[in-house]
């Protein structure tokens, strides 16, 4: 019986265990069943990815094939090289595209919408599909992505998408391409939304896509914009469906675009410039010619400029072109809205804005009258733009007068200025500065501007060239960070041809040398001035360029030029040429990015180029001051005679020849002689004492002397070189001081290795002799090193040195107790620090003193024992790290250091820096 039990539960173990087996390999089967699914479905959806992604770079590659034949065929030669542009633009695009998360707006899109991705084809969406993804779009621009922003490449991918769906909201007639209205628009897109700073302004673009495609949605056909009329109005021909749509959708996407970004910035965003720029493009090619190029030109400057927004700009254009046929109408009235700075608020006598002045007068008369109504209103601000000048510029109340009697002689000789009389190029020459010459010259000057560009100079114009001309007395004009106004730097330089001079005019880029070379060529002419520009487009010389006038270029291509030039001098012995200069404000902002292409092509040349660059960047961050002091130092010495037969005071190179022997390489003699003489311009006019801290001085002496050690083949020149460069960090010596010392080391001490100079030099170092040092005498080292013979001298030095070690701490404190600077309790407390430290010192306990974190602890502490204990910490340090091993920093040096610490800030770690300058004598 027991036995039949316990069969019967063996088999039901045994069936229990089948059971189980059962069910987990059918579950296993369903948990791989699942995983193939699942995996045909990734592999699925991944698929139609790609689809869509192909079929979205297929279409950016139509567009851009279509494109470049379309624009081969009808552009000139300068819109030709803004289409490659675009086309590079285009390919970065791509390439980020590819990089990015391309299915990631799908995705969102799919899952917000609840959408399928591969039902996400724009040609196969439903009306309540298509309303579902704008409501999400919304929500995604104008809410979700505003606190939390996608990705640049979802922007990107979402810009395509909205672009599409503008291009399918087009209804067109039968023989119109919807295909290549979509890809010329997408390529247009593309362009501006590479001209975004960043994900934000991408983000911007994305925003005003989307309202540019409501507007297709809702207002598209109901009325013309302003862009479209001015079209209809230039336009030969019937304007095309495809054509009409591009100014349309650029057009709406200037508008969205301002509204967009006038929530974020009130500059004018440069892909808001792109977008009006493909505008005013397209409106100038409308009959497979350009027309109205230079009108476009002009309204583009006035955004630019930030005068005026994109908007505004295209409404004036439109006010213009209903009013004139001709261009050249167009642009004179553009060019009084550029002089006079007129902007959108501007009204006229009767209260009209510029707009409803247009619409108000006719064609023949509204020129006249406009120009009329301007020369009022600016000679009306005569008073108010002296007050400005005064304030700016801090002049005299006499200067004053004299500016405001010039001014007011020109215009009333303005009034009644002879039509056909010849111009007198000797009536602007003057012997002296009184005002009647003045004034003649400008009234003479201003009818040129007159006769040549058909507008009189304004006031502020007037005024600021009598300012220059009052201030600037110097025989050749050097000036730096002026304010950019073409008209007042013609005149000004125009000037200064006339009385001898020659001169150069700095700009911020190639694009501004050219137009403005182009604009005031006529002017120039007349005056009997010769122009030229230093851009390399042939292969004149540098004397052929430079026997101009005036010579018009960028801060890029006078420094190459001028470097080559100068190394040819001192080569070949060629005069110097001698030229002012005028260098525009923003060319300073664009000098750290020197290129120096012209130097770097020449291979003995490409230290140079480095020196250059690396000296130019140092600036970029530096204030406005301090940028215009470097540069007028930099451009004073290249108009320096550096040639090396006339110039015997570069201390570098003579130490170089005396210890070697022998001459160095032309180039390298240049660059120091250069180095070394920029070096003394920049801190010439500078107190010694700032020139201690002045970051111009410290990164022309540290480039100097990091060339000199380049340069050298020996060792001991190297040596000498490295000792007396360590002085400027250390702040014991200016630049100037320390170049002179080396002079007097070299002319007075030179000996065979520099012996008795590397005696000196460590002398100076181990006793931290600044140049304020005297000895008991009261002659200073400069004074001794160049009366004293050697032998006499390092004697005389060690005596006086020692003799100012071992002098008593008593001694001291009572010499700084007959000053009668410092107050009773500090010097009690200094005593007792520095007679501890120096215990401690002469007992050698000094060197268990070395705990630099307990010393920072008690950095904030003004206690005795806590001063007395950072002191001997630091003086441990010195001697370790400093000195190593060879000496300890004097009583002297204890003694200025305590009394820094306990200045009124009372913060110990402030006179960390100071304390290697400690030897300074009281």
């Amino acid at each position: 019986m027991r036995r039949e039990e316990r069969r019967r539960e063996e088999e039901r173990q045994r069936e229990e265990e089948r059971r189980r087996e059962e069910e987990r390999q059918r579950t296993e089967e369903e948990r791989r069943r699942e995983e193939e699914r699942q995996r045909r479905e990734e592999e699925r959806r991944r698929e139609e990815e790609r689809k869509m992604n192909q079929r979205l770079q297929e279409s950016h590659q139509r567009a851009r094939e279509q494109y470049e034949k379309q624009l081969i065929s009808n552009i000139s030669e300068e819109y030709e090289s803004k289409r490659d542009v675009l086309i590079w633009h285009l390919n970065e695009f791509e390439a980020n595209c590819e990089s990015g998360s391309d299915s990631e707006l799908l995705e969102i899109l799919s899952l917000k919408c609840s959408i399928p991705v591969p039902n996400l084809s724009l040609t196969q969406l439903t009306d309540d599909q298509l309303g579902k993804i704008l409501s999400v779009l919304d929500q995604l621009l104008f809410d979700e992505w505003i606190s939390a922003p996608p990705s640049l490449s979802t922007l990107q991918h979402t810009q395509v998408f909205i672009t599409e769906l503008c291009a399918l909201s087009l209804e067109i007639s039968e023989g119109v391409s919807l295909q290549s209205i979509s890809n010329h628009v997408q390529y247009l897109v593309e362009s501006i939304s590479q001209s975004a700073c960043n994900v934000f302004e991408s983000f911007l673009l994305t925003q005003a896509l989307y309202l540019s495609l409501m507007h297709f949605f809702t207002d598209y056909g109901s009325s013309d914009t302003d862009a479209v009329l001015i079209a209809k109005q230039w336009a030969e021909d019937e304007l095309s469906t495809e054509r009409l749509f591009l100014i349309e959708f650029l057009s709406t996407l200037t508008s969205s675009l301002q509204n967009a970004v006038g929530r974020a910035s009130v500059f004018i965003l440069k892909m808001e410039i792109q977008c009006l720029n493909h505008l005013l493009s397209t409106l100038t090619h409308l009959n497979g010619k350009e027309t109205h190029s230079e009108s476009t030109e002009m309204l583009l400057r006035l955004v630019q400029t930030n005068q005026w927004t994109p908007t505004e700009a295209v409404t004036l254009l439109k006010a213009l072109s209903q009013k004139y046929t001709e261009d050249v109408s167009i642009t004179e009235v553009l060019t009084l809205v550029q002089v006079y700075d007129i902007s959108p608020e501007w009204t006229d006598e009767s209260g009209r804005s510029l707009i409803l002045a247009i619409d108000f007068a006719g064609p023949e008369r509204f020129h006249q009258d406009f120009q009329k109504t301007l020369r009022r209103k600016d000679e009306s601000s005569l008073v108010a733009a002296l007050a400005e000048l005064k304030m700016l510029w801090n002049l005299d109340d006499s200067v004053i007068d004299i500016m405001k009697n010039i001014t007011a002689g020109v215009l009333q000789y303005s009034e009644n200025a002879p039509k056909d009389a010849p111009f007198m190029k000797d009536s602007l020459k003057w012997v002296t500065l009184n005002a009647d010459d003045i004034q003649n010259s400008l009234s003479q000057l201003c009818k040129a501007v007159f006769d040549t560009k058909g507008w009189w100079p304004t006031v502020r114009q007037m005024l600021w060239w009598c300012a220059l001309v009052l201030t600037e007395k110097r025989g050749v004009l050097q000036l730096v960070g002026v304010e950019e106004d073409p008209c007042v730097t013609a005149m000004l330089a125009a000037t200064q041809v006339c009385m001898g001079n020659k001169l150069d005019i700095v700009l911020s880029c190639d694009v501004h040398s050219e137009e403005q070379t182009k604009e005031w060529s006529d002017f120039y002419k007349y005056l009997g001035i010769s122009l030229n520009t230093n851009m390399k487009k042939t292969n004149a010389s540098y004397r052929d360029v430079y026997e101009a006038d005036i010579v018009y270029g960028t801060i890029n291509d006078f420094v190459s030029d001028y470097f080559q030039y100068g190394i040819e001098v001192m080569e070949t012995g060629n005069p110097q040429l001698s030229r002012g200069f005028i260098i525009e404000e923003r060319s300073l902002s664009s000098s750290p990015n020197l290129e120096l292409t012209r130097i770097k092509d020449n291979d003995s040349l490409v230290f140079a180029a480095e020196v250059l660059q690396n000296l130019m960047g140092k600036f970029h961050s530096e204030d406005m001051e301090l940028r215009c002091r470097f540069i007028k130092a930099l451009f004073q010495v290249f108009h320096t005679n550096l040639n090396k037969d006339t110039n015997t005071d570069n201390k570098i190179i003579t130490i170089s020849k005396k210890i070697t022997g022998k001459g160095l390489p032309s180039d390298e003699v240049f660059i120091l002689t250069f180095l070394e003489n920029l070096l003394k311009v920049v801190t010439e006019e500078t107190e010694s004492e700032k020139n201690r801290t002045s970051p111009a001085g410290k990164w022309c002496w540290e480039m100097l002397f990091a060339c000199a050690e380049q340069f050298q083949a020996s060792t001991t020149t190297t040596e000498v070189i490295q000792i007396v460069s360590n002085l400027g960090p250390q702040r014991l010596w200016s630049p100037i001081e320390a170049l002179n010392l080396l002079g007097v080391l070299t002319d007075h001490h030179h000996d065979e290795d520099c012996i008795s100079i590397m005696k000196i030099l460590h002398l100076m170092a181990t006793y931290q002799v600044s140049s304020k040092w005297t000895d008991e005498n009261n002659q200073s080292l400069l004074k001794l090193l160049d009366s004293s013979r050697t032998e006499n001298l390092i004697q005389h030095l060690e005596k006086s040195l020692r003799d100012e070690e071992i002098k008593s701490i008593d001694t001291l404190f009572d010499e700084i107790r007959q000053m009668k600077d410092i107050d009773e309790q500090t010097l009690s407390k200094s005593y007792s620090v520095v007679t501890h430290v120096t215990n401690l010192i002469k007992t050698r306990e000094i060197e268990n003193h070395t705990n630099v974190q307990r010393a920072r602890n008690l950095s904030q502490s003004t206690d005795t024992e806590d001063l007395q204990e950072f002191l001997a910490v630091l003086c441990n340090a010195v001697h370790l790290h400093k000195a190593e091993g060879k000496w300890w920093p004097r009583p002297t040096q204890m003694i200025s250091w305590c009394l820094l610490a306990l200045s009124d800030t009372g913060k110990i770690l402030e006179c960390l820096q100071c304390c290697v300058r400690l030897g300074v004598k009281k």
